[in-house]
């Protein structure tokens, strides 16, 4: 989805190799060019397609990130594998953290290695905990993820539903599920994202993330770098 019709070619570029590799793995898919001002609204009109479609996983990639083709169909199959109901692929935001920007120009590494920040919300707090539990395949048990490059499978948005925890809304005589919005849980304000994470947490489900994916942003910068790497990175910080 993107709010201003705008896709960069770099993510139309990781596109056509993701169709091509799709391909080349007998995997049936089929494209949803999405666009509108709001981009929770987008999200549950894109879902409302996918469950009256015969898929059976739905992929949310924005359209200012790329590199995504190296990582989709592998992590598809992990999913199936392992059970997992829920992945997203971790990317940076347009942002720098200040700490990793000053341990990289203490210990002279290149300045814009490894210094990106992610919004992604961890279960547990300790760095050290969450390096141990990053699988050898570069999974980790999050608590809330980013809908940027998100691997969701069907059954997910069928058991919110019939958990009675979605509210529905009509829109062009069809009744659609609220699954992405906007929200004040706990006392504590959830974007669309974070929002769709807990109500999947509280139905059960785990959020994944791919921890071990390099993306990159598009902003003022091209931001890119892997989310294990800058977890390991900050611990060597705070030790």
């Amino acid at each position: 989805p993107c709010a201003d019709q705008k896709v960069f070619f770099k993510c139309s570029e990781s596109l056509f190799k993701l169709i091509k590799d799709f391909e080349e793995n007998n995997i049936d898919y089929s494209i949803n060019y999405a666009y509108g001002s709001l981009i929770s609204r987008i999200r549950n009109n894109e879902t409302h397609k996918f469950l009256r479609s015969n898929c059976d996983y739905l992929l949310f990639i924005d359209s200012d990130v790329f590199n995504f083709e190296h990582y989709i169909v592998k992590v598809l199959k992990k999913m199936v594998i392992n059970n997992y109901k829920i992945v997203g692929l971790s990317y940076p935001l347009k942002q720098f953290d200040n700490n990793l920007l000053m341990y990289n120009i203490m210990q002279k590494e290149p300045l814009f290695d490894t210094c990106t920040k992610f919004n992604v919300n961890f279960v547990s707090p300790n760095l050290k905990e969450n390096i141990k539990n990053i699988t050898k395949k570069g999974f980790l048990e999050v608590q809330h993820l980013p809908t940027g490059c998100l691997l969701i499978n069907k059954c997910v948005f069928i058991q919110l539903a019939l958990n009675n925890n979605i509210k529905s809304y009509l829109e062009n005589d069809k009744k659609i599920f609220n699954y992405f919005d906007c929200r004040v849980y706990k006392n504590k304000y959830l974007s669309e994202d974070y929002s769709f994470s807990q109500y999947c947490i509280d139905a059960g489900f785990k959020n994944y993330c791919f921890v071990s994916a390099d993306l990159s942003h598009i902003g003022y910068f091209n931001y890119k770098g892997k989310l294990e790497d800058c977890i390991k990175k900050f611990y060597l910080i705070k030790k």
